[in-house]
């Protein structure tokens, strides 16, 4: 069952093949500034929306079909490349926008007897991004090819 994806890593679940996110979490806060007056409480002022962050928890399996390193090694790509990605749940884009990948560890959970890791645990930060423009229809032409 195709979930959605994260750029080009799809989240599926199937018989045999699973790559998918659990302990989902979204946060996002208001930007607002404190002006100072002497003898009185500070002014607020609201500025505005601030960049939305999503965390999440993936499990990397080589018995549910996936190479673990592999997986790890896509997601370091997006982190260390800066490239924003659309994020689509359930055939919904998440946000109004594009996300990149900010932060991401991972511990590798088993070995097999000759090094290689047979399960990861990895988790994945993501931070809204904002160009000033909407940037999701090119983004997804890079995506399907159009």
């Amino acid at each position: 069952m195709f979930v959605g994806f994260l750029g080009t890593i799809p989240f599926v679940a199937s018989r045999g093949y699973v790559r998918t996110f659990d302990d989902y979490k979204r946060q996002g806060e208001a930007r607002w500034a404190e002006h100072e007056i002497l003898g009185e409480k500070p002014l607020s002022e609201f500025l505005g929306e601030n960049l939305e962050e999503i965390s999440f928890t993936m499990l990397f399996r080589k018995d549910q079909g996936v190479n673990p390193q592999s997986e790890v090694n896509t997601l370091k790509e997006l982190r260390d490349g800066g490239t924003p990605v659309p994020l689509v749940l359930g055939f919904k884009v998440i946000g109004d926008g594009l996300w990149t990948v900010r932060g991401l560890s991972y511990s590798v959970d088993f070995w097999d007897k000759w090094g290689h890791p047979q399960a990861i645990t990895a988790n994945v930060s993501l931070k809204e991004y904002s160009d000033g423009k909407t940037a999701l229809k090119e983004a997804f032409k890079g995506l399907i090819g159009l």
